[in-house]
């Protein structure tokens, strides 16, 4: 889809939302009142439950905490979250990010699942997913579950989920921003009642000149939404949602240069462009007092053109990646006594992938999940869970070639228990299981030097994951804390190999490999206070002890994850209209190796960093906004991702240095 058409689309929506408005009916007085509720989350068992009865932890982001901090994207909102490890390529506009929950390190995004509204969005392939697909004016509070959802979930959950909720209830906002580097943006929401529905519309355009020499970035995105008002016995939503996103890739560059210059670019001409969308249906049907239907369904496609012909340039480099899905998600809930609910459903996709019309893989997925809550006092409540899931692929390494088959069944468990000790203390402990299926890319062999495939790999198996969590959390009238552990055991952890771990048939043939078991105990402490009258406070602590476990690299750091990270913020009111805000990020240090199969070369160690961004907020009308930001303020030069410089695609990727922005919101 070609943004071209982006404005006329706005316009003629907007009329039509217009003119069927005209004489149609207010909001219901249900509808109105929603905010006013108690807050709600759906990621931890798939259906509404308050969050105080959530049987994992939840950490929930609402809409007024996205507009206070001065975030310019999803991935800015979620770097303040404990327990998350984020690395960038390419500054905050985001065109290239690695997203881990549970600090699993080089494979850590590709085993978190992110979701819109319950749709998953991650590619069958190995393409990070683009946050950008969605309008932040469209994002009603954000969802993570620091635990591995394997029985819910499936496929790619071991870590964790991320669950975007859109905007339900009526709103016409738009915000503009502009900054250092060129940023400037315009994102906004519109929504009117038609008859006995609701329109909304939301879009987004983005772009910034980046702070390394060619690392411009483009990002536009529409979600346009139809749903039908509150009733009884039924509801549905249709939704649609089209993005697109254009970058330049400057691409690592040495330690040397990283000294002297780390804006520069090391590939003068290498860019990418993606695009894509997803439409879904939602239909719910309630079956007496105690029971409810649902039918979730959809098609989600995209499309990734990278022009690599600077980072290798003894190769063709130009490749076109496709893949499309069809999917399907019906669901029963009921309760079977006052006591116990249960919830039983299907989860199907049908997907494909193919680059440059030639090596194609076709994932068919059928999996089948059984859940009950049981409330075992007034206070506590059990929980257990089983999950079966079979994943069939298809794959040939060109159009000429036979297809291949290969098939797989995984089974998931979970059993938690939740309490209240007193009214102001509540406890959480579990234990989950969880898998991957090793990703379409991972099914082939491949040129180390082109990234061409070269023979179709089935022998890869998939991840298997093991976690005992706890989880305590206190509150009182002025402070809230929380102690959460995880112990994270997995099983085959997929990894790039070397020439040296695939018995290669040509020369320079690589692979991914089931590389080795590893171990993770994770310590978080949060704590939240408010220090009279008008400030706030906010701090966390991640502790992490990782380590591999098996084969030849036993006792090593895995690659990629820290020993510490902590966060820390203030909120200060200077008046009834101004705040200040401060905000300091330490991430501790990793260590990188290029090739997996031998970790003796610890590779680069990327240093630890602290970070220091400062905000100031106004609102001087009730529906009048606006914010000044600066990030990065001390200028700290450092780099979140790097490679052994010695080959085409090494180097560090250095972060963005000292910026400011200045944000404007209204509300009509």
């Amino acid at each position: 889809m070609s943004f071209r058409y982006l404005p006329a689309i706005s316009a003629l929506a907007l009329g039509v939302s217009t003119a069927f408005a005209q004489g149609g009916p207010t909001a219901t007085t249900q509808e109105l009142q929603l905010a006013s509720l108690e807050p709600v989350v759906v990621t931890a068992s798939r259906y509404e439950e308050p969050l105080r009865d959530a049987g994992v932890l939840i950490s929930v982001i609402e809409r007024r905490q996205l507009l206070e901090s001065g975030a310019s994207n999803v991935i800015d909102v979620l770097d303040r979250v404990p327990g998350i490890s984020i690395r960038r390529l390419y500054g905050h506009m985001g065109a290239d990010v690695s997203l881990d929950i549970g600090f699993l390190g080089e494979s850590g995004a590709k085993n978190v699942l992110v979701l819109i509204d319950g749709f998953r969005i991650n590619n069958i392939d190995d393409e990070s997913v683009r946050f950008a697909q969605l309008p932040l004016s469209a994002i009603e509070r954000i969802e993570v579950r620091g635990a591995g959802a394997g029985v819910l979930y499936g496929d790619r959950a071991m870590g964790g989920v991320i669950n975007i909720i859109t905007r339900q209830e009526p709103a016409n906002e738009i915000s503009v921003a502009g900054g250092s580097f060129g940023y400037q943006k315009i994102d906004g929401v519109f929504s009117r009642p038609l008859d006995a529905m609701h329109f909304s519309l939301a879009a987004m355009d983005a772009r910034s000149s980046g702070f390394r020499d060619r690392s411009r970035a483009e990002q536009q995105s529409v979600r346009i939404g139809l749903r039908s008002l509150a009733s009884t016995g039924g509801s549905w939503r249709l939704q649609a949602r089209f993005f697109e996103e254009q970058a330049e890739l400057p691409g690592g560059i040495s330690l040397a240069q990283f000294a002297t210059n780390r804006r520069a670019a090391r590939n003068p001409a290498d860019s990418g462009k993606r695009q894509g969308g997803q439409v879904t249906l939602e239909l719910r049907r309630d079956l007496g007092a105690f029971a409810r239907l649902s039918f979730n369904g959809g098609y989600d496609f995209s499309q990734n053109y990278a022009d690599m012909q600077s980072f290798l340039p003894w190769a063709t480099a130009i490749s076109t990646r496709e893949s499309k899905k069809f999917f399907f998600q019906p669901a029963l809930i009921g309760e079977i006594t006052q006591q116990i609910t249960a919830r039983a459903g299907l989860d199907i996709f049908l997907a494909e992938a193919n680059v440059n019309a030639g090596n194609q893989v076709s994932q068919d997925s059928l999996a089948a999940y059984f859940t009950t809550e049981t409330r075992l006092s007034p206070t506590s409540t059990a929980s257990l869970g089983i999950r079966r899931q079979g994943l069939a692929n298809q794959f040939q390494i060109n159009t000429a070639s036979a297809r291949e088959s290969d098939r797989q069944y995984l089974t998931a468990y979970s059993l938690g228990w939740a309490g209240r000790v007193t009214d102001s203390t509540s406890v959480r402990v579990g234990a989950v299981s969880g898998f991957r299926f090793p990703t379409t890319d991972e099914l082939y062999y491949f040129n180390a030097m082109s990234f061409v495939p070269t023979r179709i790999h089935p022998g890869v198996g998939p991840m298997t994951s093991k976690e005992l969590y706890a989880t305590l959390e206190h509150r009182r009238k002025a402070a809230a804390y929380s102690v959460i552990l995880r112990s994270i055991s997995i099983a085959g952890e997929i990894g790039f190999s070397s020439s040296a771990g695939c018995s290669p048939v040509i020369a320079n043939e690589a692979c991914n490999a089931n590389l080795y078991d590893t171990q993770r105990a994770i310590l978080t402490l949060t704590g939240q206070w408010t220090i009279g009258p008008s400030t706030k406070a906010n701090f966390s602590l991640d502790w992490v002890d990782s380590e591999i476990r098996s084969g030849q690299n036993t006792g090593f750091r895995i690659p990629y994850v820290p020993r510490t990270a902590a966060r820390a913020g203030i909120d200060q009111r200077l008046n009834s209209i101004t705040r200040l805000l401060g905000y300091a990020h330490y991430r501790g240090r990793m260590f990188q190796n290029d090739y997996f199969f031998n970790l003796a070369d610890r590779g680069y160690e990327i240093p630890g960093r602290v970070l220091f961004d400062i905000g100031l907020i106004g609102e001087p009308r009730k529906n009048i906004q606006w914010g000044l930001w600066a990030r990065n303020i001390t200028d700290k030069r450092y780099y979140d991702f790097g490679r052994d410089g010695s080959n085409a695609w090494g180097g560090v990727y250095p972060g963005d240095g000292r910026s400011f922005q200045l944000t404007a919101t209204g509300r009509f």
